[in-house]
């Protein structure tokens, strides 16, 4: 897994290097809206040994800064299962930064976004009853390609660690998704 990340890592540095100035024109504040949702899905091996697979739906909504800088609301909807079948659903909700640039005349664009969220998630089953009110810090790393006009593929890496003592540590899961740049 060490290895995936930094490949990763290189991918995304490679074409920052390779970054062209793609759009030209300032943007102020709120003068873009950006709408990403992504699916995403990872297994987590347990103390128990079982496998928990986990499955999210992304969705976020950003409203630009300038150029490079976006400010949004991330909303990450989380549904577990195990071996057998035991079925729990989840939530986490906050604030989202993100920073992009681009290249190959804004065809490509790159991002790293942070954010801070509230929520449920909980990979411990027997714990699902107890895990409430739980704060968990995120990131992620991303490219969007262009389709069309205003529509973007999007692919990437998320990760994110629950903040209160005794968590389960950092979660690491690929993305794919759509993004709308409006």
């Amino acid at each position: 897994m060490k290895y995936i990340i930094i490949i990763y890592i290189l991918l995304v540095f490679s074409v920052i290097s390779i970054a062209q100035d793609g759009e030209k024109t300032p943007i102020h504040f709120a003068d873009k809206v950006i709408l990403h949702s992504s699916y995403g899905y990872f297994q987590y091996s347990g103390d128990n040994d079982l496998d928990i697979n986990i499955r999210y739906w992304d969705n976020q909504v950003f409203l630009s800064i300038n150029n490079n800088w976006l400010l949004g609301l991330n909303y990450n909807k989380v549904w577990t299962s195990d071996f057998f079948k035991n079925k729990l659903d989840f939530f986490r909700v906050g604030p989202i930064a993100k920073y992009q640039d681009y290249a190959y005349d804004g065809d490509l664009i790159y991002y790293a976004d942070i954010s801070l969220n509230y929520g449920n998630f909980t990979i411990n089953l027997q714990d699902e009853l107890e895990k409430r009110n739980l704060l968990f810090a995120g990131g992620c790393f991303g490219l969007d390609y262009r389709l069309v006009s205003k529509l973007f593929i999007s692919g990437g890496a998320r990760f994110s660690r629950q903040l209160e003592k005794g968590g389960y540590g950092l979660e690491l899961f690929p993305f794919a998704g759509f993004s709308i740049r409006l």
